[in-house]
């Protein structure tokens, strides 16, 4: 279950991440 967790928050910050990367284009 431990492994489930952790790519759940693995996925969570690369979706952030992309996020904040279209925030600075704009």
């Amino acid at each position: 279950a431990e492994k489930i967790i952790r790519s759940l928050r693995e996925e969570k910050n690369a979706i952030i991440q992309q996020q904040e990367s279209l925030r600075q284009e704009l």
